[in-house]
């Protein structure tokens, strides 16, 4: 069965494939589908990580008629009342490095204790033949580090600490970050649902 992964984020093309390598499934992106221009996107509007989900997942699966798997995700700091939150990828807007900057610096006499973040992420599953929505959520939690630490990874891994590993998702190789991050945590949930109603 085909499954179109709904992002052309080639990092996290690179993660969904990884995370969904025990199943049976085509794995195709938005470039491999013809009827979806290279410059269409689903603008991100809603107010949650799940409403953006199930946007892009619908959005892009009605017109590619096909399975699709859409995420939303992002970096939540408590001290900054879970900013950047949904708007993650727009507080990047000048590039990560810059984004990871801003954020150390808002931090910058914030002691550790206070320093607690969380990445969410919410993964939005889309069946065209059925007009069907599944939902599946994670969280990863931690903190925001002194400093950048790690050359793995993308986006803010560079600053998370992970409460599970105590290091920053940048210092730990792709394989052990699938373990524990919030992406990983959602996609368990649902390959068990793929399992459950027999997708192959």
């Amino acid at each position: 069965m085909k499954l179109l992964i709904a992002t052309r984020n080639q990092h996290k093309l690179k993660e969904f494939k990884s995370l969904l390598s025990n199943l049976n499934f085509k794995i195709v992106n938005l470039d491999q589908i013809s009827s979806i221009p290279k410059t269409f996107n689903i603008k991100e509007t809603g107010k949650s990580f799940k409403q953006n989900a199930v946007l892009k997942a619908v959005g892009f699966g009605q017109i590619a008629k096909s399975l699709t798997l859409a995420d939303d995700s992002g970096l939540m700091v408590d001290h900054l009342n879970g900013q950047p939150g949904v708007h993650s990828h727009r507080f990047a807007k000048h590039g990560h490095q810059q984004a990871r900057n801003h954020i150390l610096q808002l931090l910058k006499v914030v002691p550790k204790p206070q320093r607690t973040a969380q990445f969410k992420c919410t993964l939005a599953l889309f069946d065209p033949s059925s007009n069907k929505i599944k939902t599946f959520t994670g969280i990863s939690r931690g903190y925001i580090s002194l400093h950048e630490k790690g050359n793995h990874g993308f986006g803010y891994d560079s600053i998370f600490l992970s409460k599970d590993l105590n290091k920053t998702f940048a210092e730990i190789p792709d394989s052990k970050k699938n373990q524990v991050s919030h992406r990983a945590r959602a996609f368990k949930k649902l390959v068990n649902y793929f399992k459950i109603h027999d997708y192959d």
